[in-house]
């Protein structure tokens, strides 16, 4: 799946905030929280690509419930190695 520099900064930002909050939480108070100026569909569309992800970045398994999910562990490791952005990150260094 291929994604541009902003959906990347976006899915990292989701990640860092779920972590930060350590429980579950729904798509819409990410969406207000962190992206109001996007849309509600939008916000819907980084979470299919996280959870298209291998490994799982969101638990449970399955359909994206709007109430409830989380970062599963795996997501820390995940942005300490760079998380979405790094592919754009390490282009701008290269130059």
């Amino acid at each position: 799946m291929k994604i541009n520099e902003k959906q990347s900064r976006h899915l990292d930002k989701i990640l860092e905030h779920l972590i930060s909050i350590k429980g579950a939480t729904d798509l819409k108070k990410i969406n207000d929280q962190l992206f109001p100026e996007e849309s509600y569909d939008y916000c819907l569309s980084l979470f299919n690509i996280l959870k298209e992800y291998y490994p799982q970045l969101l638990f449970p398994d399955g359909e994206i419930e709007d109430d409830c999910f989380w970062a599963r562990e795996y997501a820390r490791a995940f942005l300490n190695e760079g998380g979405f952005s790094s592919e754009f990150d390490s282009k701008k260094k290269k130059f």
